[in-house]
């Protein structure tokens, strides 16, 4: 369905119908920009939706109050994070600095969306230096043993794209003293590749 909706236009009047949003059809812009968030699950069209401006909706729209708003707008920096091509824009609209308070987010979905946006940027060398920051590697540690699985392998991917390239900050060794030996000892044991990748790193 989504590249059928591509190749006839849909992008732009899906667009124009949330950033024209006047509030009085609350469930329009709700279709309409989840619907964007899905074609952003593809790197094909990630040019297109850029070119509409497609992260700064997405930024207001992690402040609004319509909480499938919020969430189809972290789908969305989440998919557009998986491809290297939209880290310059997603850097020049400080999107990790509005993404970052979902890694605390009770809501697990939204937690999910946010540490996936993190592993993506982490393989990027001009976002690299904002997530070997303190308040943000005091927050990947503390989820790097965190009990949901799926947020934890996203973490520990994160970790390893960072550590592999040098860039963990100034005082590596706060790495290994947040990580008890007892999780290094498992994830070495795992049967998941990127367990054992950080256990050994």
């Amino acid at each position: 369905v989504q590249p059928r909706l591509v190749e006839e236009g849909a992008i732009d009047p899906l667009f124009s119908i949330v950033s024209q949003g006047d509030g009085e059809d609350d469930e329009s812009n709700r279709y309409a920009f989840s619907a964007l968030s899905n074609i952003s699950s593809h790197k094909s069209h990630h040019s297109n939706l850029l070119r509409c401006d497609i992260v700064q909706q997405s930024l207001l729209f992690l402040e609004s109050h319509d909480r499938d708003l919020v969430s189809s707008a972290a789908l969305c920096l989440s998919n557009l994070a998986s491809n290297p091509e939209s880290h310059e824009t997603l850097k020049q609209f400080n999107a990790l600095e509005k993404m970052e308070p979902f890694l605390n987010q009770g809501r697990r979905q939204l937690q999910l969306r946010a540490v996936s946006f993190v592993r993506g940027l982490s393989t990027s060398t001009a976002m690299r230096s904002e997530l070997v920051q303190p308040t943000m590697r005091t927050t990947m540690l503390k989820l790097a043993t965190w009990e949901d699985v799926e947020v934890q392998r996203e973490v520990l991917a994160a970790l390893c794209n960072l550590s592999q390239t040098g860039n963990i900050g100034d005082t590596p060794d706060s790495f290994l003293e947040k990580i008890e030996m007892r999780h290094l000892l498992s994830f070495l044991c795992s049967a998941d590749d990127v367990y054992r990748l950080f256990g050994a790193v």
